[in-house]
């Protein structure tokens, strides 16, 4: 397959170095849609509301330069923790804002990389995987810093001040067994010395902590970094539960031998704390948690549906799967994906309304819900469904109550929608609407990735049906050529029959001059080597000469042929060969796919400031499916049909780069097979068209 226009996927040193380049711009861009859309961030400053992401760009774009390969995602997790805590000082924030902060990063980095050219699809994935993480990371970090912040008194603060007497403190061996006991402890805990000493700390832990390794790593954490601090539940020897906060720290002789830990530890439960604050610390602590639960259980539901999009399906294969997924996570009645052909939306896959694939149901942009969809690009929410917003007649039919439908987007570029529905009334929830979000991003993704594998398949299918038809075509030619050859070396020239080899000679090998330079023609053209010989001509008489070209053949297949070109002088700068080239290939197309005692036309018109070429027969006609692949190299229009008439599928790919050097357009009309063709060629004429003068 030609693909006309194709630029060169940029490498991954070039996107790196975007991003790089960039920066600023994404941060600018970023922020002012982080300040329009979370009204917490409108009275920070600038620097404290970038914070570390700078940082994190730089990374990613480490991470996308093939200089540094990495196997996955950019490693930034002290960043994202620490842009995490920064949030969590704003007494306002909440987790699901710095959520939406990262998904706001991503769309912006992709808007403004995208703007500079495209992204290749490995850097693509690799941008997906690290916003991903980061996001993971921050919404960790976030809930972890706000806990600890809502526990956190002032009184545990002066937890060493205070008197030893509301002060557990022990020793422990370097096994963790406890040595030493004082009278604060035995209060706290509830153990005499003679009942603990020689017992291991473990046993005032809770039976959670001790199968995590609470104990080992605090003593660990102590060893290594000289001081080991938390906040915990205890357990006293009634096996009632308090919380304590406490320091361990490591002893050790003059010679540095581990000899053992001290530890520290209040009871902070029984310090008298007002009522109202305490209901209030409990209820953030609470919502934090469940928060933080939510954003995990929506990244295992975004893995569960998704996860697919990385096999090596067919499209409709993978969408099908996509979208039984997408069914039983969100336990809804429909689902469907409609991609963009052109002006309108065709049903590609769907569950619950497989009728609309098979009638392949097509609805424009902007029409009914899954045309306003698509037309403001934005996800809709219908919790009762009108049916006069309804363009499918499959869904009225089906009595969906509730639609929610999402934009595939790739970049600024719309893909199709997505859309899931409901035969009851169905209240939505804000994390079932930011799911759809999420798998339309990774479906956009998926259908993209699967379009470049069936496009270069398709290229490869087509390199070689071209091989084997550049074969056959040069075979012909050189086996009557090898044939007259032979002839010729057994016959005393002149003679009848050694004229006719003479002459067959002669066709064939103008048949491979042809050949050779229609592809040398094609190879010009694609590298931009062409180069066209202007000069004024009148196309009216270039048109009637290159008809009189073409007759011979026309009148050898048995055809009709009309031609119908005024008198009138048609002046336009133009390359005269080029030119005439276009009209032969046109005629000699027509003539091939004409049968015997078909009718070709031929024609010229002046229609307002350009000259209208009609070439038009009554020959096997176009599948107007085909009719948009009728210009590309190689393309016949049935290459294992009844209706292949030999050539390699060049000779309109030609025809098509010549007109365009030309500054004119062509464009072909079929009705279907057995309907004909028309091949209409649009050429601007100059302002003042009058003939030259003579002197």
């Amino acid at each position: 397959m030609k693909e006309r226009g194709k630029t060169v996927p940029p490498s991954g040193s070039e996107v790196s170095e975007r991003l790089a380049e960039q920066t600023a711009v994404i941060l600018d861009r970023w922020e002012a849609r982080v300040r329009e859309q979370l009204p917490a961030s409108r009275s920070q400053t600038p620097p404290f509301l970038r914070d570390h992401l700078p940082v994190f760009l730089l990374q990613l774009a480490d991470a996308l330069s093939p200089r540094t390969p990495r196997e996955d995602a950019c490693e930034a997790s002290d960043v994202c923790q620490q842009h995490a805590r920064e949030r969590a000082r704003l007494p306002e924030y909440s987790l699901d804002q710095v959520v939406r902060e990262y998904s706001l990063l991503r769309s912006t980095l992709l808007q403004v990389l995208e703007a500079k050219g495209p992204i290749p699809l490995e850097q693509r994935e690799t941008i997906h995987r690290s916003i991903d993480r980061a996001m993971e990371e921050a919404s960790t970090e976030f809930a972890r810093v706000q806990g600890e912040k809502l526990a956190r008194s002032e009184e545990q603060q002066r937890l060493l001040v205070e008197s030893a007497i509301d002060h557990a403190i022990f020793m422990m061996d370097p096994e963790g067994k406890i040595i030493s006991w004082n009278s604060g402890a035995a209060g706290v805990l509830g153990y005499q010395a003679e009942e603990i000493l020689g017992q291991p700390t473990s046993l005032i832990f809770t039976p959670q902590d001790r199968a995590a390794g609470a104990p080992e790593q605090e003593r660990e954490t102590a060893a290594r970094e000289g001081r080991a601090e938390d906040e915990r539940w205890h357990l006293r020897k009634d096996g009632s539960r308090f919380w304590a906060s406490g320091a361990v720290c490591p002893i050790r002789d003059e010679t540095g031998t581990l000899r053992g830990f001290g530890k520290v530890m209040r009871d902070q439960t029984a310090r008298k704390q007002a009522e109202e604050e305490r209901s209030l610390l409990l209820e953030r602590e609470q919502a934090a948690r469940q928060q933080a639960e939510r954003t995990a259980s929506q990244l295992r539901r975004l893995h569960t549906v998704t996860d697919v999009a990385l096999a090596n399906l067919e499209l409709d294969q993978l969408l099908g799967e996509l979208l039984g997924r997408l069914q039983e996570v969100l336990g809804v009645d429909t689902a469907a994906v409609l991609l963009l052909e052109g002006e309108a939306l065709e049903v590609r896959a769907a569950r619950g309304l497989e009728g609309e694939v098979k009638r392949h149901v097509s609805i424009p942009v902007g029409r009914g819900f899954v045309g306003r969809v698509a037309a403001t690009r934005a996800a809709l929410f219908l919790p009762e469904v009108d049916p006069e917003q309804i363009a499918s007649p499959m869904l009225r039919k089906a009595g969906v109550r509730s639609l929610l439908g999402v934009p595939l987007l790739l970049g600024e570029r719309l893909l199709g929608v997505l859309h899931v529905g409901t035969l009851r009334p169905w209240q939505i929830s804000e994390e079932d609407t930011q799911l759809l979000r999420l798998v339309a991003e990774r479906v956009a993704l998926a259908i993209d990735r699967t379009r470049l594998v069936e496009a270069l398949q398709d290229a490869d299918r087509r390199k070689n049906e071209f091989l084997a038809m550049l074969a056959h075509e040069m075979r012909t030619p050189i086996s009557a050529i090898s044939n007259a050859v032979y002839i010729l070396e057994n016959l005393e020239l002149p003679d009848a029959r050694g004229v006719r080899q003479l002459g067959t000679v002669d066709r064939q090998t103008r048949h491979l001059a042809r050949l050779a330079e229609d592809l040398l023609d094609v190879a010009r053209i694609t590298q931009g080597k062409l180069e066209l010989r202007r000069h004024r001509l009148d196309l009216a008489a270039l048109v009637r000469e290159a008809a009189q070209g073409s007759l011979p053949l026309i009148e050898a297949r048995g055809q009709e042929f009309f031609c119908d070109v005024p008198s009138e002088h048609f002046w336009i700068e133009a390359d005269a060969v080029r030119l005439e080239q276009v009209v032969t290939n046109l005629l000699n197309n027509a003539a091939k796919y004409t049968e015997a005692g078909g009718t070709i036309w031929l024609s010229l018109q002046r229609e307002g400031e350009e000259a209208v070429l009609r070439v038009r027969d009554t020959g096997v006609g176009i599948d107007p499916v085909l009719l948009p692949q009728v210009f590309d190299l190689f393309m016949q229009v049935d290459p294992s049909g009844a209706h292949s008439r030999g050539g390699l599928g060049i000779g309109l790919t030609l025809v098509r780069r010549l007109v365009e050097l030309h500054g004119g357009s062509i464009t072909v009309r079929s009705s279907g097979p057995g309907q004909g063709t028309e091949f209409v060629v649009c050429l601007p004429l100059p302002h003042h068209t009058s003939s030259p003068k003579t002197g």
